[in-house]
């Protein structure tokens, strides 16, 4: 993975350079905008914002009412209000194996390593750890847009892009060359779970 990694970068390094001093360039208005809310609002205060962090448990919450995983998220102690309504990531423990295999199966098809690691790097970046500790509060420091109550809660939204991308990998290679079943009993199985 890391030769690929590398090759890629190497191959692309240009265009990698050129988007991430585009989207730089883009973000210059909405950061001076944020600066001057923030100038006369002041900013959020980091525990407020540390509340809405998820946990490693919240990628795997649907919700204490959830029809198949409302019994395992009860017993794991997920209520109707786990973190503030906020923290219900989970797309299913199939689903979630799926798009993991297909992350760590196709790995060498460059698109779905780089969403790969944007999702990684994402994840780790978001996450609280043990102790309270979260990569975020660099972030935090640093982008004024990060300080909103709700802003890294849309990063699981954001998030779906890439593990769409993995579960339609992940369902072709399961159903034509793993599991031989037709499509349309995977589509239900996936969607189902």
């Amino acid at each position: 993975m890391r030769d690929a990694l590398i090759q890629f970068i190497s191959r692309w390094w240009l265009q990698i350079c050129v988007a991430i001093l585009g989207g730089a360039i883009a973000l210059v208005p909405a950061v001076v905008a944020y600066h001057g809310v923030m100038k006369q609002m002041g900013p959020r205060q980091y525990p407020e914002v540390q509340q809405f962090l998820p946990s490693a448990l919240s990628w795997f919450a649907h919700g204490p009412n959830h029809a198949i995983y409302g019994s395992l998220d009860r017993l794991l102690g997920i209520d109707a209000d786990f973190g503030s309504k906020e923290m219900f990531n989970g797309i299913g423990l199939f689903t979630t194996a799926l798009v993991v295999a297909a992350f760590i199966h196709f790995r060498k098809r460059h698109l779905l390593l780089l969403w790969g690691l944007v999702t990684a790097v994402v994840l780790a970046t978001t996450l609280t750890w043990p102790g309270g500790f979260s990569l975020w509060k660099l972030v935090y420091d640093y982008l004024p847009g990060a300080q909103a109550l709700r802003c890294v809660s849309r990063f699981g939204v954001f998030l779906l892009l890439p593990m769409s991308i993995a579960l339609a990998f992940g369902i072709d290679w399961l159903s034509h060359r793993a599991l031989p079943v037709p499509d349309k009993t995977m589509g239900v199985l996936v969607y189902d779970l």
